[in-house]
């Protein structure tokens, strides 16, 4: 038992606290540990390994994983594919893309599966594999996986078009989209 015998109180205090469910801080301090643990996987074998993104919002700091690599051998996104879907039993969607796509630019991603994709060669579907309850399209905790090689062929393979920046900056001006 104790008596209190003061209440002392701040002007302007800040309360911190982590918001559960969908909010910036809890997708956050879910994001970045798989960020790091998905980037000392795939270290071990894939020396080309440019960078590894778990986004925070689209796939809830959990669902979603981008790596970028430097492919040099056919064959290489796959494996990137499934360590990552092995690592962490949350992660359910993994896109490989090369390293000239920003994996931080979601745009850049869906632009490389729209550009770089061919279903029936570029896909890999993983039925029946462990997930988790916090998965609402996962009855039981059970879930498909998907992975998505969105890296050029070796060899022949069109050029990325795009306009010097000049160019850009003169025609948003001339369209006043700033």
């Amino acid at each position: 038992m104790f008596e209190v015998t003061a209440l002392l109180h701040r002007d302007g205090a800040i309360y911190q606290d982590i918001n559960p469910g969908m909010s910036l801080e809890h997708c956050f301090f879910l994001s970045f540990p798989r960020e790091v643990l998905i980037t000392e996987l795939l270290r071990r074998t894939l020396p080309n390994l440019r960078a590894v993104r778990v986004p925070i919002f689209s796939g809830c700091g959990s669902f979603h994983c981008y790596i970028s690599m430097k492919k040099t051998i056919e064959g290489q996104p796959r494996q990137a594919i499934l360590t990552a879907l092995s690592a962490d039993h949350y992660i359910k969607h993994v896109v490989v893309v090369d390293e000239d796509v920003d994996i931080s630019n979601e745009e850049e991603v869906l632009w490389a599966i729209a550009t770089r994709v061919q279903a029936d060669k570029d896909l890999l579907i993983v039925p029946e594999s462990m997930g988790t309850l916090l998965d609402p399209s996962a009855p039981r905790a059970i879930t498909a996986k998907m992975g998505i090689d969105a890296t050029k062929p070796l060899g022949d393979f069109p050029p990325r078009l795009s306009l010097p920046k000049d160019a850009l900056e003169r025609a948003r001006a001339l369209l006043g989209a700033g």
